[in-house]
């Protein structure tokens, strides 16, 4: 199987057959046999005679000679009748000839003429006089004649084949400007690493359509298995596409260039073909997968060395992408591990909120989806609960963990961690969006909170639904100065202090949300706290 795009058909130049037409002579497409591929293009009743079985056996008997020459040569098979043979090229093999036929005056005598008529069940006197009006050559004139339309041919096809040329060249450049600009475009699309699935996605798109493929599948391999996504105009049904896998998988390609690997679907009403594609998906020696493509359409939907190259260059750049996804989530979770392990040492510092950071990241995110926040919106508040508290690490321990009631004094120190929080956190650009609700998030919807007395719209969202949030937990655990309360009081004084403490709609927000998930991280708590006793 060729990846090259199929020869193309050569045939007889079309302005080579209209001269020979204005010339006098009649044309005639026969096979490398010499057989009729079409009518005469002829006089209807001078192509009925030419069509009869004693004509056709003068044309088969030259194309016999013919065939072993390099050059078909014209003839003079009876006198008064020249044949000028034309070759038809398919993939550098003759295929067939344009004939054309010119008559002298010799022709209307000849003994062809009449048992030709005679099979062809024609009336010789017609013939005869239709046949005297275009017989106007001499043995001189047919010799002339024949030199300059052979050189008229050969002419005529080296145009053809530069014509042919310039349309293939224009048609790769303007193929090669597609792929820049796709790649251009898709370049600029590789920063937005916070959604790889909207990258593949843009890049099996823009491959269908500049490519002309009807579906096209992105299959990602990691530490969890496979998963094959799907795009495209064409939706393969999951046996189409597993049947296609597992011949992939199978290593035996019908065609190989460089990596891009091809096989024939052998059924033509297939919507896998006529030909599938794949290309691994690459980077630094680690391999993500592979982009596999069938159903092209076009003008010709055998895939060509252009199109592997397309295939090549998108795999590397989906390759590079996917490989800063890898280095984005590594760097990520380290991050996510430090900000935890900061959680977890304020934890150690008070056994009495073991868990509040956590419990209230989960309470918050919820509240923020029950408000309607997307999900890397929800993400962020997530975030921004387990940082909330961070600036207790700067208050005394003995202040932390007294079991009584706190001095002025010591709820004045209380009272700083928010600021300490935001002093610890602001040097970290891409903390910058939560630390309003780290700074913010005792402040009360009545102006009376800290550490800046803000009220209503002036607090920022993010900080209303940690303020509510770390209010439930805070009333439902267990204090240095207090037992925890029943959850129907707990949920009593969040409805009692909507509009004063808590913003209405916060409130109402956390108010719908399933408190399951909630419990169930209670008591994971407790019996670690417990372990953490007991050892």
């Amino acid at each position: 199987m060729s990846l090259l795009r199929p020869g193309t058909h050569q045939p007889v130049p079309r302005e080579l057959v209209a001269r020979c037409h204005e010339l006098g002579l009649l044309t005639w497409r026969l096979d490398a046999n010499g057989l009729p591929m079409e009518e005469p293009d002829a006089p209807e009743l001078l192509a009925m005679w030419m069509s009869s079985k004693q004509f056709r056996a003068e044309l088969t008997t030259l194309a016999s000679a013919w065939s072993g020459m390099d050059t078909p040569q014209a003839v003079e098979p009876r006198p008064g009748m020249w044949v000028f043979p034309f070759e038809e090229v398919h993939r550098r093999r003759r295929t067939g000839y344009v004939v054309a036929i010119g008559f002298g005056r010799e022709i209307l005598e000849s003994d062809l003429l009449e048992p030709s008529c005679v099979g062809g069940s024609l009336q010789l006197s017609a013939v005869r006089h239709q046949l005297a009006a275009h017989a106007t050559l001499n043995e001189r004139c047919a010799q002339h004649l024949s030199s300059s339309l052979r050189w008229m041919f050969n002419d005529l096809t080296r145009s053809t084949k530069d014509t042919q040329t310039i349309g293939g060249f224009t048609e790769q450049l303007g193929f090669a400007y597609e792929t820049v600009t796709m790649l251009c475009e898709l370049g600029r699309s590789m920063g937005s690493i916070d959604d790889p699935m909207s990258f593949i996605r843009a890049v099996a798109e823009s491959l269908a359509e500049t490519l002309q493929y009807g579906w096209v599948a992105v299959r990602l391999t990691d530490e969890n298995g496979d998963k094959v996504h799907q795009y495209g105009s064409v939706r393969l049904d999951d046996g189409e596409l597993g049947v296609t896998i597992a011949r992939i998988d199978s290593g035996e390609p019908d065609a190989v260039a460089g990596s891009t690997q091809i096989y024939g679907v052998d059924d033509p009403s297939s919507r896998l073909g006529p030909q599938v594609v794949c290309h691994p998906i690459e980077r630094a020696g680690k391999r993500f997968g592979m982009i596999i493509a069938g159903g092209k359409a076009g003008d010709d939907p055998q895939v060509s060395t252009y199109e592997t190259k397309s295939f090549e260059s998108l795999t590397g750049l989906l390759g590079a992408f996917l490989e800063n996804v890898g280095l984005y989530e590594e760097q990520r979770q380290t991050f996510l591990g430090t900000i935890r392990a900061m959680s977890g040492a304020l934890d150690a510092k008070d056994r009495y909120t073991r868990g509040h950071s956590d419990r209230v990241a989960h309470l918050s995110e919820g509240i923020a989806r029950s408000l309607g926040f997307d999900e890397d919106e929800a993400k962020r508040v997530h975030l921004a609960g387990i940082l909330h508290d961070i600036g207790k690490i700067g208050v005394p321990e003995s202040v932390l963990c007294k079991p009584g009631r706190l001095t002025d004094e010591e709820f004045g120190k209380i009272k700083l961690h928010p600021e300490i929080g935001h002093e610890i956190l602001k040097g970290i650009p891409s903390l910058r969006d939560v630390l309003p609700g780290v700074l913010h998030h005792h402040e009360r919807y009545d102006g009376r909170g800290y550490p800046h007395g803000l009220a209503g719209e002036d607090i920022p969202l993010l900080a209303r639904i940690i303020g509510v949030a770390d209010t439930f937990d805070a009333m439902s655990s267990n204090r240095a100065y207090h037992s925890k309360m029943p959850r129907e009081v707990v949920l009593a004084e969040i409805r009692k202090c909507s509009g004063s403490q808590f913003d209405p709609r916060v409130a109402e927000a956390f108010l719908t949300l399933d408190l399951s998930e909630y419990d169930r991280m209670v008591a994971d708590h407790a019996s670690q706290d417990a372990f953490t006793q007991a050892a």
